[in-house]
């Protein structure tokens, strides 16, 4: 109990400080540093936010990113501050301000920037398979995957089993699978044409990989679909 008290003492003092600098605790896990600083917050300020990006730490920072503040944000976050400490409450100038940090993200920071940001701290996993569907038919190896979505190969190999629940290069197999027995039932793709798209090293191996997964040639898969969509034409 004296250690908390003097660390509220000492975070009373830094709040009764004109200069009015960033706070930072430090301190061994699971001794209430979060606990009392919210404690702090509730009883001295008016509004809080928090925000716990940080609690699975250890797994997650290597997908983490810093996004640098750069001089238009930082007038802005510094007006902010000024409002707050001259306690000007005010519901309308809050909802300014909101909208005065979002135009300065959208005019100052690129798209790859935010995204990278925002999907650090987010993580949402609905988010994710968003992009995993929306972008696996532009990439070829899970190492592209990876590269477009800003982050490693192992942690983007982490965080695609805790969504789809199998490793991205068997999710990869499959779609591209999907892809192929598509191009070759619904369209008149030449089939040399094909096998350059998905890389096949000549002809005879994409007709073997057909035979390994669908059981059957490219050229019979393709008349027997035809087959069967004329049967159900009724002609």
């Amino acid at each position: 109990m004296d250690i908390k008290r003097h660390v509220y003492q000492t975070l009373l003092k830094w709040k009764n400080d004109n200069c009015h600098t960033t706070l930072e605790v430090n301190g061994a896990r699971q001794v209430g540093k979060t606990y009392i600083i919210n404690k702090f917050a509730d009883e001295n300020f008016s509004h809080k936010v928090y925000i716990n990006s940080f609690s699975s730490y250890e797994k997650r920072k290597e997908e983490m990113c810093v996004l640098p503040i750069r001089s238009p944000l930082l007038a802005v976050l510094d007006s902010i501050v000024a409002y707050l400490y001259a306690k000007m409450q005010c519901k309308h100038m809050h909802l300014i301000k909101q909208q005065e940090v979002l135009l300065v993200l959208r005019g100052y920071y690129t798209k790859k920037e935010l995204f990278t940001f925002f999907s650090s701290i987010l993580g949402h996993a609905g988010h994710f398979e968003d992009f995993v569907m929306g972008n696996y038919r532009k990439v070829k190896s899970v190492k592209e995957f990876a590269g477009l979505y800003c982050t490693s190969e192992r942690s983007f190999n982490r965080k695609f089993r805790d969504c789809f629940k199998e490793s991205p290069y068997q999710w990869m197999q499959k779609k591209k699978a999907e892809l192929i027995r598509e191009k070759i039932t619904e369209s008149d793709t030449p089939f040399q044409e094909i096998a350059m798209d998905f890389d096949f090293n000549s002809q005879a191996h994409f007709t073997s990989y057909c035979k390994r997964l669908f059981g059957i040639t490219p050229s019979k898969l393709r008349i027997e679909s035809k087959r069967l969509n004329t049967s159900d034409l009724g002609c």
